[in-house]
């Protein structure tokens, strides 16, 4: 861990409620999470809070959800889902969802901004290929996909980098957050992000 800047997890809460900026690291920063710093025995539960959760989530997103898909379709030409591969548990790839959101119109701008373009990504929760917290979802071959503990967890449907109120990142700064994540989440702290994912996506931050 001596490369990873320590972030307290009282920066951590205040970042979550949008109190702090999101802290930035040198660029090409890498970080080394081995497997027994990761609290792996929180991983079954996690993944029960995932079976419990994301159904329920799911129904209640479901109108959003179809609302959002009508207006896709009618607004732009396209498919209304889209598919990208991503690493997932283990290194397995799979195709991530997402609602087709075509550049340049209101319909795209306000699902991308919202965060609702990610609904679809539920089944993914359900399915075990994602989890409702968790790091980013990457591509397979990108250079930080297997650093750490990255391969050991789900990527998440949300996390620390969702909730700091942007959606454009850069990988230096979404990395040292998904690190600190990576090397310390738990129940609680899921629970405390998933908490201020919908506020954070309603007042539409950037």
């Amino acid at each position: 861990m001596a490369n990873m800047p320590h972030i307290p997890a009282k920066r951590i809460f205040d970042l979550m409620a949008g109190r702090l900026p999101v802290p930035r690291v040198p660029a090409r920063r890498t970080f080394d999470l081995a497997a027994g710093r990761l609290p792996v025995p929180h991983l079954p539960a996690k993944r029960v809070f995932d079976l419990t959760a994301g159904p329920l989530l799911l129904l209640a997103a479901a109108p959003v959800l179809l609302l959002a898909a009508v207006a896709s379709a009618v607004t732009s030409p396209g498919p209304v889902l889209v598919r990208r591969t991503r690493t997932g548990l283990a290194g397995h790839p799979f195709e991530m969802l997402s609602l087709r959101t075509a550049p340049g119109t209101p319909v795209g701008r306000l699902l991308r901004r919202t965060r609702v373009d990610v609904l679809p990504r539920l089944l993914h929760v359900m399915r075990g290929e994602m989890s409702l917290v968790g790091p980013c979802a990457l591509p397979p071959g990108h250079p930080e996909g297997a650093v750490g503990g990255r391969l050991l967890v789900r990527p998440g449907l949300t996390g620390l980098w969702q909730v700091g109120g942007r959606s454009d990142l850069p990988w230096d700064e979404m990395g040292v957050l998904d690190a600190h994540y990576l090397d310390h989440h738990w129940i609680g702290l899921d629970l405390k992000i998933l908490a201020r994912t919908v506020p954070a996506a309603l007042a539409m931050r950037r």
